[in-house]
């Protein structure tokens, strides 16, 4: 907010998730091609280039994500017309989250802003462990057709946050996460009940494209609603909040029990 200031905020936080999506739809296809075409030896090579164990062709794709976070920081150094924001009093990191959360606990607006993001990260991000659990048996369907549908997701992404950039529109949030939850649904039911690969896959788009719009929103609300001074601890707060609703067991008891 400080380097874009209130008026620009909602299309600065749009282009951010835009080069994350953008990053992870084509750094996915492009590394996804070459480990095919390249055996699996080169599959493994570049999951050892990338320094980071994880299984599948995401090892590349993180090492490109690191890159680009430093060319960032690098960036922001850069900017001179930005007052960097220095803390004047001394406190104790407990210190800080108490008075983080006195704040968000005697202001509704950002609290619920909380909730609600917490909740959309529960059952939109992690659509992924009802569909392995439920959707489809991996040992009768080919794993490329899960691929096909992360990917239409991405490109659902990708294409919402590129409309937020440029029309910078936040008065459609409650439809947008409604009509999300609701492709998301029925996207899930086509691809356990039929092969339609394609129409799901559409589905599924259109979803993240609508769930990725009401993220992008309610994150821009909530950095509105909250103080300089308290910015930084309600953020935290806020990344706390996607971590416990990342945790495996939520994942799977939120969707999938």
């Amino acid at each position: 907010m400080d380097i874009v200031g209130k008026v620009n905020l909602l299309a600065a936080n749009a282009t951010t998730d835009l080069a994350f999506a953008f990053m992870r739809v084509f750094g996915t296809l492009l590394v996804g091609f070459l480990a095919t075409f390249g055996g699996v030896g080169l599959h493994f090579m570049l999951t050892t280039f990338a320094g980071i164990p994880t299984l599948g062709s995401n090892g590349l794709l993180f090492m490109l994500i690191t890159f680009t976070g430093v060319a960032a920081v690098l960036l922001l150094r850069r900017m001179r017309d930005v007052e960097p924001q220095i803390r004047t009093d001394l406190a104790s990191p407990v210190e800080d989250l108490n008075a983080g959360l006195r704040y968000v606990a005697s202001n509704p607006i950002v609290w619920t802003l909380l909730i609600l993001g917490s909740v959309v990260e529960v059952f939109g991000w992690n659509y992924r462990q009802a569909l392995l659990g439920r959707a489809f048996d991996l040992r009768k369907i080919y794993r490329a057709s899960w691929r096909f549908v992360g990917l239409a997701a991405g490109l659902g992404a990708l294409v919402s946050l590129l409309f937020l950039s440029i029309h910078k529109d936040i008065k459609s949030q409650p439809r947008l996460m409604m009509v999300a939850y609701i492709f998301m649904a029925v996207s899930m039911m086509i691809f356990a009940w039929s092969p339609w690969l394609v129409l799901s896959a559409a589905l599924m788009a259109i979803a993240y494209f609508m769930r990725t719009s009401s993220y992008a929103i309610m994150d821009t609300l909530l950095q509105n609603r909250v103080s300089r001074a308290m910015r930084v601890r309600v953020l935290g707060l806020q990344f706390v909040l996607v971590g416990f609703s990342n945790a495996r067991v939520l994942q799977t008891w939120s969707i999938t029990g």
